[in-house]
């Protein structure tokens, strides 16, 4: 009898399920203790217990997810074993074929059947010969086969066949081979051809071992799956003092806290807007923190805005910034198209900025003010639509922030309104405090430009030289890959760098003519205080190393420069950049007094440009470190033509840029 039959023959009567059931319960359980019709009903509306389901589905998971992973494995396994053996395979024979022409040609057997003995020693390789142009064995590594002639085995199919390499399989012995065939060329004729025949013995036996150690590993997760699930389940066995531990951990300010129970037990829909409610709460704390605690907020505001598209389970979400002077508004971000704008009054939001009152739509469509050729241009259906005005602290609208088309609902309700109008809120404050830091770096950088102007302007010679330095610079930082925050501190330390001039005398910053060396140690006496100066200044902690950098510019590698002898070891790479970047604009300038080398004196015009970047190259690993040097001779051209006409004549330049980058030349 089978089983099925048997377990039909044995079912017991309701009555009997009844008393079998009873022994199972407790004697004061109220279901055990009812009889008849009322208790089966009892028992087939009997919920099972949350730590059984979890334990079972977690099991049923955990073999479900192992089956897969070691399916897909032991496929990828196979397929990467076959490659490998197939790329053998391939190269053995180019490696028979490359090396018999010659050999063919000359008849040389011995040293034929020396290289396919060779190649046969490997593992893989069953056996290696080559064949001449009338197909006859010329050399085998089985010798009884040499010259005879050579029939494709049967049953061949190829899996690659051209005119390079041919590549097949075929059962031998009971087991399926690898044949390759590569034809043997000399001067471009084929004389011959190249035969391997691979055993997969090794490859399959790589799977079967994989097989068992994922088999062996499968039985280990699932136990170990079984016995977690257990313990997990039986504690999540008690929801009404979980859901009291989460709303406890939730008053402590842990809005990411979850409480996790199924939708089918007595506290299912509790959990659920537990849950709900914490969501809401955290990515308004979220959202509210990464608008207000982080300086990149531009690169971040399109990743905010995807939380409030998730967290208001809409499909998108656009925030607009309003231009009171012509009257328009402009989509700062809006998800999946292009920038977009209106005049106020019009379409949706444009309603809104101009009322400062919020809408919310059942269907944009319904309504004769919506503009539905965006709609249209993207291919996109505006369904329902909340639309909230974003204000500063003074109450003045300075933005809209939309969202469309409720995912879960026809509309959005009264709380999407509440939890929208939070975030509107807080992205009207951001964007308040976002527009002040723009503000207040403006004239941060205003002032700083100014004042290095001004040291340059008292004298007409070198006006324009710190921002000559600074521009250098800058392109010698790029070209090395420093990072934004690097560069940000080396623009204001090479803005700076002469700073320290506005102490010195004018009869000795004007003089038209060679220094004195008491002269000269004046002069050198800029750096120093350059460094007093700016170390007065309250700079910000991400430019706190401008006065250093500032200070060193004329330090020199090898330790002869001034004003602290500092080595290239102890130099800053800040300082290292600007020390190219000012002998080299010092060079290519006109100055009142004469420029000259160790070996000679030179006019106060503009030194020859090949021999400034012959000055400059010569200071290599003494005066200049090199590799700042290699990266400002390879973004020299971008250096000239960045000036070109304007403190460059283009007879100076010309020459130079066409010999390195002819492309940057109208």
């Amino acid at each position: 009898m089978s089983a099925v039959n048997i377990a039909k023959d044995n079912t017991p009567e309701p009555e009997e399920k009844s008393k079998a059931l009873s022994k199972t319960f407790s004697a004061g359980n109220p279901i055990a203790q009812s009889g008849g019709g009322e208790s089966l009903k009892r028992i087939r509306n009997l919920r099972i217990p949350i730590f059984i389901k979890l334990a079972t589905l977690s099991t049923l998971l955990i073999f479900l997810v192992i089956s897969i992973i070691t399916y897909f494995v032991l496929e990828k396994q196979k397929e990467q074993f076959t490659l490998e053996l197939m790329n053998l395979g391939e190269n053995m024979a180019r490696i028979v074929a490359n090396n018999s022409a010659d050999k063919l040609l000359g008849e040389e057997e011995l040293d034929l059947f020396r290289l396919v003995n060779d190649i046969s020693e490997n593992e893989h390789v069953l056996c290696a010969f080559v064949t001449d142009k009338k197909n006859i064995i010329k050399a085998h590594s089985n010798i009884e086969k040499v010259n005879k002639a050579y029939f494709p085995p049967q049953g061949l199919a190829f899996l690659k066949n051209d005119k390079k390499v041919k590549i097949g399989r075929f059962f031998q012995d009971g087991e399926e081979v690898f044949f390759f065939e590569r034809p043997i060329t000399y001067q471009e004729l084929t004389i011959g051809k190249a035969h391997l025949v691979i055993s997969q013995k090794k490859l399959l036996h790589n799977i079967r071992s994989a097989k068992a150690f994922i088999l062996v590993l499968t039985v280990i997760i699932v136990v170990i799956g079984i016995l977690l699930s257990i313990v997990l389940g039986i504690y999540f066995s008690s929801p009404i003092k979980k859901l009291q531990e989460s709303t406890k951990t939730l008053g402590t300010g842990n809005f990411d806290h979850r409480v996790y129970i199924k939708r089918n037990d007595e506290l299912g829909d509790l959990g659920l807007t537990f849950n709900e409610m914490a969501g809401r709460i955290s990515t308004l704390i979220t959202v509210a923190s990464d608008l207000t605690s982080k300086p990149d907020f531009d690169h971040r505001l399109p990743i905010i805005i995807g939380k409030i598209t998730k967290s208001m389970s809409a499909e998108r979400t656009s925030l607009y910034l309003i231009d009171w002077e012509t009257e328009t508004l402009w989509t700062k971000v809006a998800e999946h198209i292009g920038q977009i704008r209106l005049p106020l009054g019009k379409s949706i939001s444009g309603r809104v900025a101009k009322s400062g009152e919020l809408l919310n739509l059942e269907d944009a469509w319904e309504v004769p003010y919506f503009n539905r050729e965006f709609d249209l241009k993207y291919n996109f259906r505006t369904k329902s639509v909340l639309c909230m005005p974003v204000k500063n602290h003074t109450g003045e609208t300075i933005g809209v922030l939309q969202v469309m088309n409720k995912k879960s609902k026809d509309r959005f309700d009264g709380e999407d309104e509440q939890v929208l109008r939070g975030l509107a809120s807080q992205v009207g404050i951001a964007l308040e405090n976002s527009l002040l830091i723009k503000n207040l770096r403006m004239s941060f950088e205003s002032s700083i430009s100014t004042l290095s102007a001004t040291v340059d302007a008292r004298h007409p010679l070198t006006a324009g030289h710190s921002h000559r330095v600074t521009e250098y610079s800058l392109l010698i930082a790029r070209e090395m890959r420093l990072s934004d925050q690097e560069i940000e501190v080396l623009k204001y330390a090479a803005l700076l760098h002469d700073i320290g001039k506005i102490g010195i005398r004018d009869d000795i910053l004007l003089k038209n003519g060679k220094f004195t060396p008491e002269e000269r140690e004046e002069m050198n006496s800029h750096p120093m205080r350059t460094k007093k100066i700016l170390d007065k200044f309250l700079f910000p902690e991400a430019l706190s190393e401008v006065p250093e950098i500032a200070a060193h510019h004329h330090e020199k590698v090898n330790g002869q420069g001034y004003p602290d002898r500092l080595t290239g070891e102890e130099m800053h790479l800040g300082s290292k950049i600007i020390a190219v970047a000012d002998v080299f604009d010092a060079l290519s300038s006109r100055r009142d007094y004469p420029k000259y080398t160790k070996e000679e004196t030179l006019a106060c015009s503009p030194m020859p440009l090949s021999k400034v970047i012959f000055i400059v190259k010569s200071g290599a690993g003494s005066d200049f470190d090199s590799e700042v040097l290699s990266a400002f001779l390879r973004c020299l051209p971008r250096a000239l033509a960045l000036y070109r006409g304007d403190h460059f004549l283009p007879e100076y330049v010309d020459d130079t840029i066409r010999s390195m980058a002819p492309e940057l030349l109208p």
